[in-house]
């Protein structure tokens, strides 16, 4: 799943939907196939803990890159006045392209999936008020690991880069700020990258209750 979730202990507590019962019940059944099938099984999970963590691991770097060719860039330009109402319309972006972060990952995934979007379901945790997109079906490492980095690079890097280019410090700002909210997903992308296959077949789904995916292999 591609979403903030909680540590494994604190999802068993946590009620899970109608919907992701029955995505955890389809999962279970596929992951039993695939053993039976002679497939070994790894998961690739993370907490929100570590998630959080690499987050802003992750994000500092573009912080401080992306910063200092902002200014060196647009030495000359004043700074803007940062009034109440401009604040508001920024946070209210801000959700929006919360939400818009899940629809890039799903119709990402919906290009390799077998059944496209079929394939792609959405969804909302109530009680971390936070949406999540999840594709049902295995995908090859690669369109895993794209599905995975494209909101990062369509939200956060080309906003930061347009803020510079033309001076702008709330594209800028806002491209920094998608990028940190993409850490999760950064973190489960440098899961899949380090992990050393132990046969030449794998496959990867996308867990369907936590943070992270699953890897098949034989």
């Amino acid at each position: 799943m591609i979403a903030m979730a909680k540590t494994p202990k604190e999802e068993k507590r946590r009620e899970l939907s109608t919907a992701e019962q029955q995505r955890l019940a389809a999962f279970e059944k596929m992951a039993a196939d695939f053993r039976s099938a002679g497939y070994a099984q790894s998961a690739l999970t993370t907490s929100i803990v570590r998630a959080n963590v690499f987050a802003l691991l992750f994000g500092l770097p573009f912080i401080v890159v992306f910063g200092a060719l902002f200014f060196a860039v647009n030495a000359s330009s004043p700074m803007p006045d940062i009034g109440p109402l401009s604040f508001l319309l920024f946070m209210l972006t801000y959700i929006l392209l919360v939400v818009v972060h899940e629809l890039i990952h799903g119709a990402t995934w919906a290009v390799f999936a077998k059944n496209r979007f079929a394939d792609i379901e959405f969804g909302f945790i109530k009680e971390q008020l936070t949406p999540y997109c999840t594709c049902k079906t295995p995908l090859g490492k690669w369109p895993y690991v794209i599905g995975a980095a494209m909101p990062c690079i369509v939200l956060g890097i080309i906003p930061s880069a347009v803020g510079i280019v033309v001076g702008s410090s709330a594209w800028l700002s806002m491209g920094l700020l998608m990028i940190i909210s993409a850490g999760g997903d950064a973190m489960i992308i440098w899961m899949v990258l380090r992990y050393k296959p132990k046969a030449d077949e794998l496959v990867f789904v996308d867990h369907p209750t936590e943070l992270g995916g699953v890897v098949f292999e034989r």
